[in-house]
């Protein structure tokens, strides 16, 4: 199996340029911040253990993505949106919905959370579907 490795360092960049933009007070900022119950403006200064998280995170998801797509043979749109719809909808909504309705955390912010990894994800399976790592040439 053959990985595209910058197409998936370009993706895990692209998870944390959204993440910074998503999670902005330009943005989803302050109803992401009233549905944990928290001030937005203490967000100002991030925890570096959950900006490294999120970092690892995106690799060990752009990696597990494209060792999925070469598995199961994605190679068009079609499959693409499906194996995409099936990531989210399996582990990331089956897993975040109840845990933050029994944390009792606002709607919004699980609406907000929810967007963000389906855009992360769809985001995902599209770049490494079809940005193929070239064979390499004869030397």
């Amino acid at each position: 199996m053959r990985h595209n490795h910058l197409a998936i360092w370009v993706t895990v960049a692209l998870h944390m340029v959204l993440g910074f933009l998503w999670y902005s007070p330009f943005l989803f900022l302050d109803g992401w911040a009233a549905g944990f119950r928290i001030d937005a403006a203490a967000m100002a200064q991030p925890n570096p253990a959950a900006l490294v998280l999120a970092l690892a995170g995106a690799a060990i998801s752009c990696y597990v993505a494209s060792w999925l797509i070469q598995r199961l043979g994605v190679a068009d749109a079609t499959a693409a949106l499906g194996l995409a719809v099936a990531l989210w909808a399996g582990f990331v909504f089956a897993a975040l919905a109840p845990h933050y309705l029994f944390a009792q955390v606002g709607a919004g912010a699980l609406l907000i959370d929810l967007a963000n990894t389906a855009v992360a994800t769809l985001m995902t399976v599209f770049i490494l579907t079809f940005w193929r790592a070239r064979a390499p040439t004869g030397a």
